[in-house]
């Protein structure tokens, strides 16, 4: 799209190349104005009483030079497999990590502090929505494994919408 839009901006300034100069005068376009254009590092610097250059087409220029990097296949496995690594999903879409060093120096921590290294940690909404987007959906459908430790997890009984309620036999 951004080069649809800079062909058909390009188009309009060089067909009206001769009108643009007498539309953007040097009192409404200031040098200050000149110099922030100018400024983005693949546009040249301009002056702008003398140059035929119009503004429209120096900022399409510096809009059209910005590198977009696409998004391989290789790269999405590399990323999700870092993310599978560091954390684990739990059923009701909740991710949890452990805490960051907790092998590291542990003749100097107190039995307290490495019992709480030892815990796992709830990352946050926002936090589970990148990772979410960040792994396939093979990753997000439920896995199963006998006597896992994270079994007790994968229910949520602590909110309003996910109530526990035991059912009443009189």
């Amino acid at each position: 799209m951004a080069a649809s839009l800079f062909s058909l901006m390009s188009r309009v300034v060089f067909r009206s190349q001769k009108a643009l100069p007498s539309l953007i005068s040097p009192k409404q376009f200031s040098a200050a104005d000149a110099s922030l254009v100018s400024a983005h590092k693949r546009v040249p610097p301009f002056n702008t009483e003398t140059s035929s250059v119009s503004l429209c087409h120096v900022l399409l220029r510096a809009f059209h030079s910005t590198p977009v990097r696409p998004v391989t296949v290789e790269l999405r496995q590399w990323r999700e497999h870092r993310v599978i690594n560091r954390f684990y999903r739990l059923h009701w879409g909740g991710w949890i990590r452990c805490y960051g060093g907790r092998f590291k120096q542990l003749y100097k921590k107190s039995a307290k502090e490495q019992w709480r290294l030892k815990q796992h940690i709830f990352v946050t909404r926002n936090q589970s929505r990148k990772l979410d987007v960040l792994v396939t959906a093979k990753w997000r459908e439920p896995k199963y494994f006998p006597d896992s430790p994270y079994d007790p997890y994968h229910t949520r009984t602590n909110s309003y919408h996910f109530p526990n309620h035991r059912k009443f036999y009189p």
